[in-house]
């Protein structure tokens, strides 16, 4: 719902902090239950709070609301947040429709605090037994191989041999990039005390 300019308030009054008392929770709660949220910002207002109105309604969904579940989570809301997660990702307040009195703040903390690991680990576990089933059944392929597939191996074989030996012509058309040792062109010139140079003919 959005809020009229009219029921903004004009001035901005000191906002309380801190942790909520019993006696604000009850104006609260009797507020919206009897009048409804409408626009949050007019709702301290009217119900006579210093707060400010994303302290109130963060107070209402996460707290005071009917039907909010507390305490520890169900082991079959525990699959249903990881079986949603596979599809929908972090998408907290869509996962949150799916379980009736839990909020999206409260899922996302039992999520990062202990349904991570636990998720990371079954992937962890099915994707090493996935990965052992492929190669079990890659052995049992190599085990037993088609007599096509001996027919193409046998193939490929031959022309890997024929590859390796270079014909005669492609020798001779290579040109030589080093040339053989021949005998020197020069003689040494060796005196009692040193080699002098090479004195050429």
């Amino acid at each position: 719902m959005g809020c009229n300019p009219s029921d903004k308030p004009k001035l901005k009054p000191k906002h309380r902090k801190g942790l909520w008392s019993p006696e604000e929770d009850q104006r609260l709660r009797d507020y919206v239950l009897k009048h409804g949220h409408g626009c949050w910002s007019s709702v301290p207002i009217n119900a006579g709070l210093q707060r400010n109105g994303k302290s109130c309604r963060l107070r209402w969904i996460n707290y005071l609301r009917p039907g909010l579940k507390r305490g520890l989570f169900s082991e079959q809301e525990e699959e249903t947040i990881l079986a949603l997660h596979r599809t929908l990702g972090n998408k907290w307040s869509q996962i949150a429709q799916h379980l009736p009195g839990r909020t999206d703040n409260e899922i996302k903390n039992h999520w990062h605090s202990y349904l991570k690991k636990k998720f990371f680990k079954d992937e962890g576990t099915e994707s090493l037994k996935r990965t052992q089933s492929d190669s079990s059944n890659s052995d049992i392929m190599e085990l037993s191989p088609s007599p096509k597939k001996i027919k193409m191996q046998a193939s490929s074989f031959e022309s890997s041999m024929s590859m390796e030996k270079p014909s005669a012509e492609i020798n001779r058309s290579v040109p030589q990039m080093f040339e053989s040792p021949k005998e020197p062109k020069g003689k040494l010139l060796i005196t009692e005390d040193y080699v002098c140079g090479v004195a050429f003919t």
